[in-house]
């Protein structure tokens, strides 16, 4: 990629590509006299570095950028991945998971914006196999994307997992929940309450369909046999 510089009139020009909005920004960015690592641009705007534009903006200081290319990059969404993950400190894994399964689900809407970049991916994603590279670029494994997947089924669950105050897999078994209220209800609680609470949750659902099957068993079976003695008188 080449590099080039923006001013600080420039920076403060810079909108936030919708992409970006599936990646939480960086916290802490450390910057002394100059702007090292360049922010990544897409058609103009901004897909990653925004701490360090909104940095650069504070001190004064202009700042590097660079330009996907579709025709000589990855796509938008592995460089955005990798670069996420880069960071120092690395993201979380519940983090880097929830980003990798929305990037996922934002490229197989395949929004107008993307269509240049796509040469084929949208297709190749709705096969489980092409996961690799996403899963490689975000650090995570098959197994991980699929609970945060589970996740994006429910957005306050989801932006709590982003924030640190779910595990990922308790969130995947809350999402589980039917109850949208109870959803909430147990979110709320101190963490070993919570586990506690789900676990009987799931135990009474287990035994309601338990008997439920049972009964339906009896039915069918009753059935059969009336139908038996129908038929033999």
């Amino acid at each position: 990629m080449d590099i080039e510089t923006l001013s600080v009139d420039e920076l403060r020009q810079l909108s936030i590509h919708p992409l970006a909005a599936h990646v939480p920004p960086s916290g802490f960015v450390s910057v002394r006299d100059a702007i090292l690592n360049p922010v990544v641009l897409l058609d103009g705007m901004l897909v990653d570095g925004r701490g360090r534009v909104r940095e650069a903006i504070r001190l004064g200081l202009p700042c590097p950028v660079v330009h996907i290319d579709p025709l000589r990059d990855d796509h938008p969404a592995l460089v955005i991945a990798r670069a996420m993950t880069a960071r120092v400190p690395q993201p979380d894994v519940p983090v880097r998971a929830v980003v990798c399964a929305r990037l996922v689900r934002e490229i197989l809407l395949r929004p107008e914006w993307l269509d240049r970049y796509d040469q084929g991916i949208a297709a190749r994603l709705k096969k489980r196999r092409n996961l690799a590279g996403l899963l490689d670029a975000c650090a995570i494994s098959l197994r991980t994307y699929d609970r945060a997947h589970t996740v994006l089924r429910d957005t306050r669950i989801e932006g709590a997992v982003v924030a640190g105050l779910l595990p990922l897999k308790t969130a995947e078994r809350l999402v589980m929940v039917a109850d949208a209220d109870r959803r909430a209800q147990f979110a709320r609680m101190a963490p070993d309450k919570r586990e506690l609470a789900i676990d009987r949750y799931f135990a009474r659902v287990s035994k309601r369909r338990h008997v439920a099957q049972r009964s339906f068993d009896i039915c069918t079976i009753s059935a059969r046999e009336g139908g038996r003695i129908t038929g033999d008188e």
